[in-house]
Formats: structure tokens, C-alpha cells, sequence
């Protein structure tokens, strides 16, 4: 199940803690070993639960705290005056091009802290 989030948002890096993250977690817990199986349940539990929504909701204001959001902005800007002709911009092009830089702006510490709420879910979850 592959998800490409459609705009530059905190849920670019959510997807991108749940390639890193979250699935590492979920096979340290070796409840699974198809990659798929895991994610898939995963995800819905994470969006059952509610967990979801509040990972999210918290990553949303770590990364607008950290000024993450207006970089990344910034960035778009930038991308799209620089472009030659700025109205002929894609938001799929500009999607793929800010995407791997957004990423790499988040902040190390924002990075940790989803990290560790996702593990503090997972022991929950599964009384680990």
C-alpha cells in the first residue's frame, strides 16, 4: 500500500516516520513478518484508535514551532520564481522537488519525540 500525500504538509513527514519508524517498531514487535500485513494494520489501528489524528495534530505544531512550515514554503516560493515560466508550475513537479528538501528540514528533535510517542503507543497496544 503506497501513499504519496498531494501536497507539501506535516503529513509528507508522517509518511515518511511511518516508512522509518513506525514499521521498524512494528517488526521489532514480531507480531508479523509480511511487511504489507503489518503496515496495513497498522495504519488502521493508528486511524481507529484516533492515534492517527493526534500523531499528526502534534507534528503539526512541532514543525510549525521549529518554522519548518514557513521554510518549506519559503522553499515553494523560491522553486516557483525561479521557475521560467511560474504559472506553468505543476504541483505534482514542484511535489517531487521539494519533497526529498522538506524532509530533510525536519528538525532531529521533532524527529525523536513522534518516534517515541509512536513506541509509547506500540507498548501500549501490545503491553510490550
Amino acid at each position: 500500500m503506497s501513499v504519496r500525500p498531494r501536497v507539501i504538509s506535516p503529513a509528507i513527514v508522517f509518511y515518511v516516520s511511518k516508512c522509518d519508524v513506525i514499521y521498524t517498531c512494528m517488526f521489532n514487535c514480531a507480531y508479523y513478518s509480511n511487511e504489507d500485513s503489518a503496515r496495513e494494520l497498522l495504519h488502521k489501528q493508528l486511524i481507529e484508535s484516533g492515534e492517527k489524528d493526534r500523531l499528526k495534530e502534534y507534528l503539526y505544531g512541532k514543525l510549525v514551532e521549529a518554522g519548518w512550515k514557513s521554510d518549506v514554503m519559503a522553499l515553494c516560493r523560491d522553486n516557483i520564481k525561479g521557475s521560467d515560466d511560474p504559472d506553468a508550475v505543476k504541483l505534482d513537479d514542484l511535489i517531487t522537488k521539494i519533497t526529498p528538501r522538506a524532509r530533510a528540514m525536519v528538525p532531529d528533535e521533532v524527529k525523536r519525540e513522534l518516534l517515541h510517542r509512536i513506541r509509547t503507543y506500540l507498548v501500549q497496544q501490545y503491553n510490550l
